[in-house]
């Protein structure tokens, strides 16, 4: 079975599905649409690091993945990892957090057969929060990376 999604503004998604994957009779997934403008963030939304920490969380692996196989069936796809802290604490730690949370993430990439080269990275340290809360929500959101697609 092969199911394909379509939607303006948005790549093509199609995924194959073998009767043997159906557990009682039923298959379970989720599909990712990702927009194909050029310039678009695209906020990860599974993607959430620990606090003082850069080890991506496994809850984020499926997302990634499918970013993953996306840039497979676009050779000419480049994306650009922005990544984050919260803004508490030492601005030069953050800073250097952020960048192994870019660094470890184009890695997962790198790992699952994407070229390095169409993968560039910046960070931002703590200097753009998307929520400015002090709670412990609002510092857990803005510890993240974003992936910007630069050419499609």
């Amino acid at each position: 079975y092969s199911i394909s999604i379509k939607a303006d503004g948005y790549s093509n998604t199609n995924k194959k599905y073998e009767p043997s994957m159906a557990v009682n009779g039923v298959i379970k997934d989720t599909l990712y649409l990702a927009p194909t403008l050029v310039g678009k963030l695209v906020r990860l939304e599974s993607l959430i690091f620990a606090r003082a920490n850069d080890n991506i969380p496994s809850t984020a692996y499926a997302e990634l993945d499918h970013f993953v196989e996306l840039m497979m069936e676009n050779p000419n796809m480049l994306i650009q990892l922005e990544g984050h802290t919260d803004y508490r604490g030492d601005a030069k730690k953050n800073m250097e957090l952020s960048e192994s949370r870019v660094k470890i993430t184009k890695d997962y990439f790198v790992d699952k057969g994407i070229d390095k080269k169409r993968i560039a990275t910046i960070a931002f340290g703590g200097t753009q929060p998307i929520m400015r809360s002090d709670d412990p929500e609002s510092y857990r959101q803005n510890r993240r990376v974003e992936l910007r697609i630069t050419q499609y």
